[in-house]
């Protein structure tokens, strides 16, 4: 590739009605309102100003909890059709932000329903801003920028012989803040990727937010030689939320807590585009996905589902979910990988699943930096916890996947299928490419 040309765009998804805020099992109702605006941020990626919409890449980041898995489907489909792009190349990803709306459909109503009206209205505005994106291709550079931000703790924790969710200042933790910068001819930043690892958890209440995600990049947008785009995309954050404490235990925040940690990220962006860059040569562009079935253990019978279904606890909602929709019941669970070579020295692995930090850090330091695994895309599957986090048991390992409607917890052997797929993936050099 002798050249990369980018185009960037933005759509208001601020729901227009109260609807339920998702991302916590304790809110009841709808919201109380849009305390600050929800964005789906979109960057076009294109080997050439003239190179044909079959070479082309879209990268878009939504202030949302997660995508549906209808939803890729349904807007590969649409952006195939209109503007010729293949299914591979759109890759949607969640800034897993736990104040915006539900748009996943197997998760548990206690953690937000979808509305399909908000859903179809969401998908008209980012296939409209899709097309302005397209249309805005200029030529660009890139260079890596390496910041820290330590807002971010380990959450899980053994107390009184259970792994507890709690805060752990020993366990592993990844604090560096990647910054993608894509330069304009005109020494200007086009765009930038904040490649980050941390929960967007910091506000409990029961309003719209951008949470930190998105507040810190609208902030770096707003100042006067910011960039035209700033995309965040969250790293591997299953077992790392906000270190926010109070008595050697997590506390609940508000939108106030989530401006703090926005402020404390963007400075980390700032501080770290104020240093040197590490330029970062071109690439073929080339996106390649792949999916593998993830084993899960034991399945539920109807008897004993039908048993647990007059609880009002969290295992009756789960056997009521799965009652009503049968087809759940399965023996594996869908993994979705895409890859994004944009560079010899940056490869971008995005997964329908919530990542633990282990992962994140064990793929980066095998190849020396070179590769970054970005959660909550295409779809969210639930948790993907560790061999070993499924021997301890706790919240993300033996809790989560009730909440996320699955039929049972992952087998041992799951993180072994996923780890040998992304190996697969970033070392085939074949497939279904772009350019």
């Amino acid at each position: 590739m002798e050249s990369l040309w980018l185009g960037t765009a933005r759509a208001d998804i601020s729901p227009r009605s109260p609807l339920p805020v998702a991302g916590f099992g304790f809110r009841r109702g709808v919201s109380r309102g849009v305390i600050r605006p929800l964005q789906a941020r979109i960057v076009c990626f294109s080997p050439g100003a003239d190179a044909p919409p079959a070479r082309r890449v879209l990268l878009i980041s939504a202030d949302i909890l997660g995508w549906g898995d209808d939803q890729l489907e349904r807007l590969g489909a649409r952006l195939a059709r209109d503007c010729g792009l293949p299914a591979e190349a759109l890759i949607l990803h969640a800034t897993h932000s736990h104040s915006g709306p539900q748009l996943c459909q197997h998760v548990l109503p206690c953690l937000g329903v979808r509305d399909d009206q908000y859903a179809a209205w969401m998908e008209d505005q980012v296939i409209e801003a899709s097309r302005r994106a397209l249309a805005s291709l200029e030529p660009v550079r890139m260079e890596l920028h390496l910041g820290e931000c330590a807002i971010g703790i380990h959450r899980r924790r053994l107390r009184d012989g259970c792994w507890r969710m709690a805060p752990n200042p020993d366990g592993p933790v990844d604090h560096e803040v990647r910054v993608i910068r894509f330069i304009a001819p005109d020494d200007s930043t086009r765009a930038l990727l904040v490649h980050f690892a941390c929960h967007p958890t910091a506000s409990a209440d029961d309003f719209f937010s951008p949470e930190y995600p998105g507040l810190a990049m609208t902030a770096l947008e707003d100042e006067p030689r910011g960039p035209a785009m700033a995309l965040f995309l969250q790293g591997c954050c299953g077992d790392i939320r906000p270190a926010m404490i109070r008595d050697g235990e997590f506390y609940r925040g508000d939108f106030n807590d989530a401006e703090r940690l926005a402020a404390r990220l963007a400075d980390a962006v700032r501080q770290a585009l104020a240093r040197p860059g590490q330029p970062l040569p071109l690439d073929e562009l080339e996106t390649e996905r792949t999916e593998r079935a993830l084993p899960l253990g034991p399945l539920p019978t109807p008897e004993q589902l039908r048993d647990l279904a007059d609880q009002q606890t969290v295992e009756g909602e789960w056997s009521r979910h799965l009652l009503a929709h049968p087809a759940a019941i399965r023996p594996h669970a869908p993994l979705r990988l895409t890859l994004l070579r944009l560079s010899p020295a940056l490869r971008l692995i995005f997964a329908n699943a919530e990542l633990m930090i282990e992962h994140g850090l064990e793929f980066k330091r095998r190849s020396d930096g070179r590769d970054l695994l970005v959660g909550c895309s295409n779809g969210v599957l639930g948790y993907l916890p560790t061999a070993r986090q499924l021997e301890e048991g706790g919240y993300e390992p033996a809790e989560s996947w009730l909440y996320y409607g699955a039929p049972a917890p992952f087998t041992s052997d799951a993180e072994q299928v996923f780890r040998s797929a992304v190996e697969q993936l970033v070392t085939a050099g074949e497939g279904e490419h772009v350019a």
